[in-house]
């Protein structure tokens, strides 16, 4: 028995919609840690020319010590600014063409909901076609989203800046929010690049309290590959002995969960970003390296903004037999505090070249 094209739409909608309440935030800490750790802290974004944020630039103080009749100075206190982000939309769609799903011996009619009844072995085909073009859609979806969160913006037109403006490698160039910060030394973020492994503590060490003096303790901190391998080599063992225990040395740095690397910071975990090796792949060019980077982020100070996933059944075209189906998203970042994140590199390997400097302490090079 064939199935009706409006039990389909419905259907494929129902599958798609399932296939995103299947996957929780924590499932996407393993697989996408940066854009779990935003989605667990989402911002409603209603829209507009731009998304604003208030930021404090100073804290205008005029306090003084004094005796007697010295007179009290007032000020007019000025100390906050507004900044401005980009927003964009993000679209994902799929088809299906009546053709492909009679191949696959299911018959699709015109008609409305209810007019035909499959059978179950019909039923089992389809929910198994469905699951399939849905799952793909929702991960292909969420992985280059993933993926353009981390980016500057400036890989294609209408693209937001993402974290590799708002904690840039060089935190002394560029319009970040509609601050030039060449001038705009409030925002800053912390930075040191090319760190030669044997000083890599003492700059994370550095890195840390430049970040502790503006913004706050850094409370999510994600790296690649080869900082992860420095990072673990770099790490002295030091062993107590408990006599009820008996001694466990695991060379193994990664954990159950794929992303948790059994490595610390101050007591923060440092998460394995796989999404760092892939966008190394994609953009070689990269003078630095994402695996070669660490991220100390406070994650109070930098928010995820959308407006909800939506499903869509665009209407197919009147000559063309197939199922559509869209994902559309209106989302954007916003950075509160710059001076409370910092970006570290190492030294890049033979063969690779590497850039230098920041607003970091020191960059150990």
């Amino acid at each position: 028995m064939p199935i009706a094209s409006e039990d389909l739409k419905y259907i494929a909608k129902l599958t798609l919609s399932k296939q995103l309440s299947k996957t929780p935030v924590d499932q996407l800490r393993r697989d996408h840690p940066f854009l779990g750790a935003l989605l667990r802290d989402r911002q409603n974004f209603l829209g507009g020319k731009s998304l604003s944020q208030t930021v404090i630039k100073d804290y205008g103080s005029n306090f003084t010590n004094a005796k007697g009749e010295s007179p009290i100075v007032f000020n007019k206190r000025q100390p906050t600014d507004m900044a401005e982000f980009d927003w964009t939309r993000a679209t994902d769609s799929l088809y299906l063409s009546h053709d492909a799903l009679k191949t696959n011996g299911i018959t699709v009619k015109e008609g409305r909901r209810g007019d035909y009844r499959m059978t179950s072995d019909e039923k089992v085909q389809l929910a198994n076609m469905l699951n399939d073009a849905t799952y793909v859609l929702k991960e292909g979806f969420l992985e280059n989203l993933d993926a353009h969160l981390h980016l500057n913006g400036a890989q294609a037109a209408d693209c937001i800046a993402g974290l590799d403006a708002l904690v840039a490698t060089d935190p002394t160039k560029g319009i970040v929010g509609g601050f030039d910060r060449s001038t705009a030394k409030f925002w800053r973020n912390n930075a040191a690049t090319g760190v030669k492994v044997e000083n890599l503590r003492r700059v994370m060490e550095q890195q840390w309290r430049a970040c502790i003096k503006h913004g706050g303790r850094p409370n999510f901190i994600m790296a690649g590959g080869n900082f992860i391998d420095a990072y673990a080599d770099a790490v002295k063992l030091v062993q107590n002995t408990d006599a009820a225990s008996p001694d466990r040395v695991d060379l193994g740095l990664a954990s159950k969960s794929g992303t948790d690397t059994g490595c610390f910071f101050k007591g923060v975990p440092i998460v394995y970003n796989s999404t760092f090796d892939r966008l190394d792949e994609i953009f070689p060019s990269e003078t630095i390296k994402w695996v070669d980077r660490c991220y100390m982020l406070n994650l109070d100070c930098i928010k995820y903004h959308d407006d909800g996933f939506d499903l869509v059944e665009p209407t197919r075209p009147y000559n063309i037999l197939a199922l559509y189906q869209m994902m559309i998203v209106r989302y954007s970042m916003s950075l509160k505090r710059a001076n409370a994140h910092s970006v570290i590199s190492i030294e890049a390997a033979s063969g690779q070249s590497a850039a230098t400097g920041g607003q970091g302490e020191d960059t150990g090079s």
